[in-house]
């Protein structure tokens, strides 16, 4: 739509907001549930490695993908930064779907909060990766 590219911040604003309410109430319904109380330490670092090594495999095997594949860098960025999100924001209304009022839906929804926020992280090291790789193309001339 016309109108919308003639207004790119606001369009920005609009779906960074959104993934913030989102994020909002998954953490709000994690801390209504007392999630982090009712989880020990050992079993949330077991599931930070368990999140954090599920996103590798995925980004190891879609770069993998990628090189076989053949893929212009701009592609394999794509591939790399679409492939692995699991978004937060489709799950979390699927999860209140499934499980209404379950008291321990936070608990529930726990690994993919912690997904959620690994993949924002891999996908800001991956961005900044391609584009300086994209600035020293540039820079060198070489296509």
């Amino acid at each position: 739509l016309p109108s919308l590219r003639a207004a790119p911040r606001l369009v920005r604003f609009v779906e960074r907001g959104a993934v913030l309410l989102v994020m909002y109430v998954a953490f709000c319904d994690a801390i209504a549930a007392d999630v982090l109380h009712q989880t020990s330490a050992s079993s949330l670092v077991v599931l930070l490695v368990a999140v954090t090594g599920l996103l590798g495999i995925m980004l190891f095997g879609l770069h993998a993908a990628t090189k076989r594949l053949g893929l212009v860098p701009e592609d394999a960025a794509a591939l790399l930064l679409c492939g692995s999100q699991k978004s937060l924001a489709n799950g979390m209304p699927m999860a209140k779907a499934l499980f209404g009022a379950y008291p321990a839906l936070g608990l529930l929804v726990l690994p993919m909060i912690a997904y959620h926020q690994a993949q924002l992280v891999a996908g800001a090291i991956i961005a900044r990766r391609y584009a300086a790789r994209a600035t020293l193309t540039n820079a060198s001339g070489q296509p």
